[in-house]
């Protein structure tokens, strides 16, 4: 029973404190309620002061660091303009440059290919050489034997010296004679050289032209010079000469001579190595 009447006793003393709690809560909340609004209102009425000094207005006219900046820009600017300019007149020139290279080395190569057709022309025009013609043949009564007799002729502007003339000739395939002519004299343009071969016939031989068939001959002739440089020259001739019936009527001068057909085989010039 007693601790039924201590706990009544407890809860009858709380019940004042609660209501002095709720209302010290209440004048609590009434005096910070006006305080509150009393700060937004005093916050309102300040903002605009605020707001007023953080809106002034921006001049860049007075910003000098702007100003140097912005000046900056506009002096890059025309660097670079200028750079691109300098590329662009240099690239100009580069062009230009390559292309007057490229007409130089043209030309160059035009007066090299003018200067060697030149070089060559000359060497062609003091080129020397020979040449034979003038053709004779006749069979010599006291031996039977049968005489040919050409000329070296010398067909160029300037004289040469002629050294050497090798003769090789051959009858019908058989009977092949080689001979050495020294010859130490001026060939001057217009005054040939007569180069005289004698060639045994055999009784074939005469039985061939005597049946009406041709007598093929065969000569090789081989001159050797040197032109006015001192460069020595050999100049090789093969010549087939065809003989008749004809042959058999002539005889030693004056009688009658004839000119056989000659066909010319070979005709060959080389500069001899020198010695």
């Amino acid at each position: 029973m007693r601790p039924f009447v201590g706990l009544f006793l407890l809860l009858s003393a709380s019940v004042p404190i609660y209501n002095h709690g709720a209302q010290h809560g209440q004048y609590k909340a009434h005096v910070e309620q006006p305080q509150s609004v009393h700060a937004v209102l005093a916050f309102a009425v300040h903002r605009p002061e605020t707001q007023t000094e953080g809106n002034d207005p921006y001049d860049p006219r007075r910003d000098c660091l702007y100003r140097a900046y912005l000046a900056a820009t506009i002096f890059g600017v025309f660097v670079a303009l200028g750079g691109i300019y300098a590329i662009y007149t240099q690239t100009g020139a580069t062009k230009k440059a390559a292309e007057a290279t490229a007409q130089a080395a043209e030309a160059t190569a035009r007066s090299a290919k003018a200067s060697e057709d030149s070089v060559k022309l000359q060497e062609g025009a003091l080129k020397p050489w020979v040449n034979v013609g003038n053709w004779e043949a006749w069979i010599e009564k006291r031996t039977s034997k049968l005489r040919i007799r050409f000329q070296i002729i010398n067909p160029t502007g300037r004289p040469v010296d002629l050294n050497t003339i090798r003769l090789e000739t051959e009858v019908m395939s058989h009977g092949t004679q080689k001979e050495d002519i020294p010859v130490k004299g001026l060939l001057a343009p217009g005054n040939p050289h007569i180069v005289d071969a004698t060639l045994e016939l055999s009784d074939e031989d005469i039985e061939v032209l005597t049946d009406s068939k041709p007598l093929i001959v065969s000569i090789e002739c081989s001159s050797i010079f040197a032109d006015i440089r001192k460069k020595r020259w050999e100049q090789i001739f093969k010549r087939f000469l065809v003989f008749d019936k004809a042959i058999l009527d002539t005889g030693d001068p004056p009688n009658k001579r004839i000119t056989p057909y000659v066909r010319d085989t070979e005709n060959q010039l080389r500069q001899c190595d020198e010695q």
